[in-house]
């Protein structure tokens, strides 16, 4: 099941006075899918703040700022505030870019009462460590007329997906394309090769924190026991909301590499991958990267997103690079921007 937009009639109609609320993210989580709204980064949607909260920002408190029209939500986003500063919750480790949810066509509306609010409640900063340049947060508020600068922190990469595995293969540059058959045809020479999304993420998430542990010397000192724990719990959201993409990739019954990743809108995302070092020759990483590409295609997914970094790669698998942007938002007590 794809998430990223969601909508009723009775949503779409409510019209009436604008005003914001707090909630915790409890009752977002349990009501958040009623909302009509457009979710379009998931490292800001109820289930990734919620693993988040519960983990690593455990020593901070977020709460979600819900704009509301008639009593309908027509935004939402969740936040950190600490003194004249407001963050929009998550962090770079572990939530590659960050948005707010808006009713479609409403952000300007609820970018402006989010500022007022904030505003009033003497917050003179709101950041996000890192945004698309097509994000909600920033579209809305630039057409609300407020001013933001928006430095370049990162990139991520990502492609659009063809009708067809054949046609994927035709894009790609002839050496990467014969790349990409020939590190197929060499691991199929050791054996049965079988890339499966798991039905079971309970039984072969251990498989893949094992793979990410065991692959490189740096994934293993990124898997502190807080980050461990916030893996178990989002894995846990993903799969109860239908949207988690666990991938495991088997030598004969042997796992040698999965991928972590999940599926929002029409978009697969890539966020983390591991393997058996013993099995480095046969590139079982890569393979198994390309095989969930080949997976996402199948499912007729429209994008494919190698999220965060710049990884040489994601381009030789067909990526292009798209900008990240910090966001840094200076308020007036007058509730707008300082110019």
């Amino acid at each position: 099941m794809a998430v990223g937009m969601t909508g009723t009639a009775e949503a779409r109609q409510a019209r009436g006075p604008v005003r914001v609320r707090e909630l915790d993210p409890p009752s977002v989580r349990a009501e958040w899918r009623t909302w009509g709204l457009e979710w379009p980064a998931a490292f800001t949607a109820p289930p990734w703040v919620s693993a988040w909260a519960e983990t690593l920002g455990s020593d901070r408190e977020v709460r979600w700022l819900v704009t509301e029209e008639a009593g309908a939500p027509i935004g939402a986003v969740p936040l950190v505030i600490a003194g004249d500063t407001a963050q929009v919750a998550g962090s770079p480790d572990v939530c590659d870019h960050l948005d707010l949810a808006a009713r479609p066509g409403r952000q300007a509306e609820v970018c402006r009462a989010l500022a007022r609010f904030l505003a009033h409640r003497g917050v003179r900063r709101l950041d996000a460590e890192a945004v698309r340049p097509d994000a909600l947060l920033v579209r809305g508020w630039r057409a609300a007329g407020l001013p933001v600068d928006l430095p370049g922190v990162a990139v991520t990469v990502e492609m659009d997906l063809p009708a067809s595995w054949d046609g994927y293969l035709e894009r790609l540059s002839k050496h990467d394309r014969h790349e990409v058959r020939r590190k197929l045809r060499r691991l199929e020479e050791a054996g049965p090769v079988v890339w499966r999304r798991s039905q079971d993420p309970a039984a072969d998430l251990p498989v893949f924190l094992r793979l990410f542990r065991d692959s490189r010397p740096r994934k293993r000192a990124f898997l502190t026991p807080e980050r461990l724990s916030f893996f178990h719990r989002l894995a846990a959201a993903l799969a109860a909301d239908g949207v988690l993409d666990l991938g495991i990739l088997e030598v004969g019954d042997r796992p040698v590499a999965a991928t972590f990743g999940f599926s929002w809108a029409d978009t697969a995302h890539l966020y983390n991958n591991g393997f058996d070092p013993a099995w480095a020759d046969r590139s079982v990483g890569l393979v198994a990267k390309v095989l969930s590409v080949r997976d996402a295609i199948e499912r007729g997914m429209a994008r494919y997103t190698f999220l965060r970094g710049d990884e040489p790669y994601k381009f030789r698998l067909g990526g292009r690079a798209v900008p990240l942007l910090g966001f840094r938002a200076r308020l007036s007590p007058s509730g707008g921007g300082d110019r």
